[in-house]
């Protein structure tokens, strides 16, 4: 279990992340609304409530490597699944690739 200040320091690297990496199927931000910017760097971020996995492209969840993962929505997740164990030979439709932008600063 990491201790407190790692928590936060991981929290913090996953908010600054999370921004710029898009959902492998709806290919939306997987956090939005982006965080505060000036607030990097304090540690004081609350708890991450974006609900987020890695789905295996091969559906072989032995497979880890890197080529093979992608990081997606729960909710778009079970959806896929969901969907691929109603009728297998269709495959869910991939949205076009999303392009996160920085936050505008006042």
């Amino acid at each position: 279990m990491p201790y407190d200040g790692e928590k936060q320091m991981l929290r913090e690297f996953f908010l600054h992340i999370g921004s710029y990496l898009c959902c492998y199927f709806c290919k939306k931000p997987l956090l939005w609304p982006f965080p505060r910017p000036d607030t990097f760097g304090h540690r004081r971020h609350n708890r991450v409530r974006a609900l987020v996995t890695l789905h295996h492209l091969d559906e072989n969840r032995e497979n880890n490597a890197d080529s093979n993962l992608a990081w997606c929505h729960s909710d778009c997740h079970k959806k896929h699944h969901r969907e691929k164990n109603k009728c297998t030979s269709v495959q869910t439709p991939v949205a076009e690739p999303c392009t996160p932008t920085k936050p505008q600063t006042s």
